[in-house]
């Protein structure tokens, strides 16, 4: 593919698991992946962004992980916030404990706008978009492969 086939990333601002704002372009100038994820897709996700991590630091490579909850009602957010805090913080420890620091930022699409935009669907499998520091599109990766499929992107 040659870089003037290369689609730019739409750029989008999300609420961060622990509550700021968070924007792609706040990683223009590095690599980072985009792993998008739903209720049912949750062990794909961590087992991908697990299985990045384990090979490339966040001084390599930012990990945002979005979190497609487009169906969940506005009552039900509150719970919903703290359920993911809690599995922020139980993938932090995990990648803590592999010596892994900065691990990743989980972002929430309550919208699944940002889904959207990438022509993706998060709900039957977990779905990867990798980006060059230029802010465009350089490969994909899904489903159980997801992490291997990004890393052979990156390599």
């Amino acid at each position: 593919m040659s870089t003037e086939q290369l689609a730019q990333a739409p750029d989008f601002t999300l609420e961060h698991a622990l509550g700021h704002s968070v924007s792609l372009s706040d990683f223009r100038g590095q690599r980072a992946v985009i792993v998008f994820g739903s209720r049912n897709t949750t062990e794909q996700v961590k087992q991908g962004v697990m299985t990045i991590r384990r090979s490339l630091d966040s001084d390599q490579v930012a990990v945002l992980t979005v979190l497609d909850l487009h169906g969940v009602p506005r009552p039900a957010r509150k719970l919903v916030k703290g359920q993911i805090k809690k599995r922020f913080d139980d993938v932090t420890t995990e990648l803590e404990a592999l010596g892994v620091t900065g691990g990743v930022n989980m972002l929430v699409d309550w919208s699944g706008e940002v889904v959207g935009k990438y022509g993706m669907s998060a709900d039957e499998q977990a779905a990867a978009a990798v980006i060059d520091p230029q802010g465009r599109i350089i490969g994909y990766g899904a489903g159980d492969q997801l992490g291997s499929q990004v890393l052979a992107v990156l390599s």
